[in-house]
């Protein structure tokens, strides 16, 4: 398993079972090949990112949670940068289905932000993006938010 950085990015790859897929011809390993306008497959499209939450980035109430705002800030990131990959290029950002809080993060949990590119019709991606949340001393991840963006290349 590979080693998670904190506050550092890093992007899934093809370990060669693509290439096994695409020397095969099946239907799927068409999918997973690169189009001819220079976008990438869904599985080299995969982002995350993980980052340390600190007291900053907590409100001050007296239990205080990681403001929303600072969570929605870094999954635009993550989901930015997988719309990127899949585009083959710039994308643009014409809308944002939701974000759903499904619990508080406090200060002091490691956020992990996962992404990656979907292709829907001709002319736009849907990237949708998850949220875990890890007790920095227990090790137990839980599932904390998912937000869906839209992108149009340019």
């Amino acid at each position: 398993m590979p080693e998670r950085a904190v506050d550092e990015g890093r992007h899934g790859g093809t370990s060669g079972k693509a290439d096994l897929k695409a020397s095969k011809g099946g239907a799927r390993a068409q999918r997973e090949t690169a189009s001819k306008d220079g976008a990438r497959p869904v599985s080299e499209t995969q982002h995350e990112t993980a980052k340390l939450m600190m007291p900053q980035h907590a409100n001050g109430l007296r239990i205080p949670s990681v403001f929303g705002g600072v969570i929605m800030r870094m999954v635009d990131r993550c989901a930015a940068l997988s719309a990127l990959r899949r585009a083959g290029g710039p994308a643009t950002t014409p809308s944002s289905d939701r974000i759903l809080f499904k619990e508080p993060i406090r200060g002091g949990k490691l956020v992990v932000h996962r992404s990656r590119g979907v292709v829907v019709g001709t002319t736009s991606l849907v990237v949708p993006a998850t949220v875990t949340r890890t007790n920095t001393a227990s090790g137990n991840p839980r599932h904390a938010h998912e937000r869906v963006r839209h992108y149009q290349p340019l």
